[in-house]
């Protein structure tokens, strides 16, 4: 009887388990958000400028390149003075910072493109350019270039701009190029740039590696002066190239050092001379003084 209601009781227990465990299946539970397929819009995006002769600023703009991965819009978020639809005709809804495409199914694209107009990025840019020109070793002024006779001085000044983020300054690096016809000049002066030989064009490439300041000169011999301009590029180092940087930065530094290294033991070298010469010239007194003594002897020897 004893057992008999011992498992009597292990079933009622089992029973309100079951009971509570059900109950437990059946409370409403909070609405989750819906998995979605991971499938978003992807983009690439570059800083167009567009400078004067001298380096201010004319015009600006944000290049994006979107990959749509089949969706029938996307969203754009960025500050913007226009936006100017670059792939067909739809119309941007604009809320605040928010740019919205929205395609009909069969007609979105696969790749789309537009073009956002903005300064803003400019001032943040890891250099800051200027461009001054020459005449025959004359101060001149560009407009007045065109077509002129003799030697044409260009000279670029890329300064590291301390407003622009970390990444940036301590990752891009700049490319600046210029072409010219060489049937068009007389001569071609370019120093610590790479000038080659393209069929009848002569193409000039500087290079400044990150945090560097640097002004790169251009000498053009001709008798009439044309200039199509300069063409620059920042634009971020490869990881290999970020290590051989930091190869050539440890080389300077080590440079340096030896330098120092070498400079002191000159230091060291005419110090010595100096100690030398003066004990040279107390050697010189001395002898005067044995000479006087000798003189002395002499005279008095009788």
């Amino acid at each position: 009887m004893r057992q008999h209601t011992h498992l009597m009781g292990k079933r009622l227990l089992s029973s309100a388990l079951a009971i509570l465990l059900a109950a437990a299946c059946i409370v409403p539970a909070a609405a989750a958000e819906p998995i979605g397929d991971g499938v978003t819009p992807t983009y690439d995006e570059a800083y167009y400028a567009t400078l004067d002769y001298y380096g201010n600023l004319l015009d600006g703009s944000v290049v994006k390149s979107y990959t749509l991965n089949g969706a029938t819009s996307l969203t754009d978020y960025g500050t913007y003075d226009e936006v100017v639809n670059l792939t067909d005709g739809t119309t941007p809804a604009v809320a605040g910072n928010a740019t919205t495409f929205s395609f009909s199914g069969k007609d979105a694209p696969s790749h789309f493109y537009f073009e956002g107009k903005t300064a803003a990025p400019f001032e943040a840019l890891p250099w800051t350019l200027s461009v001054s020109y020459t005449l025959n070793g004359v101060a001149a002024r560009a407009e007045d270039l065109a077509g002129k006779t003799g030697v044409v001085e260009i000279t670029l000044d890329a300064i590291p701009n301390e407003a622009a983020s970390e990444y940036a300054r301590n990752n891009y690096t700049l490319e600046a190029m210029a072409v010219f016809n060489q049937d068009n000049i007389l001569s071609l002066e370019a120093p610590g740039a790479q000038v080659q030989l393209i069929g009848n064009l002569r193409a000039v490439l500087f290079i400044a590696l990150p945090g560097e300041e640097q002004h790169f000169v251009i000498r053009v011999g001709c008798e009439d002066f044309s200039f199509d301009g300069l063409t620059i590029l920042m634009v971020p180092a490869t990881l290999g190239q970020l290590e051989e940087i930091a190869k050539l930065s440890q080389r300077k530094d080590d440079l340096e050092e030896d330098y120092n290294k070498l400079s002191g033991s000159l230091d060291t070298l005419l110090n010595s001379f100096a100690d030398l010469g003066s004990s040279l010239r107390d050697t010189a007194d001395g002898l005067d003084q044995l000479n006087h003594a000798r003189d002395t002897i002499s005279n008095g020897k009788d």
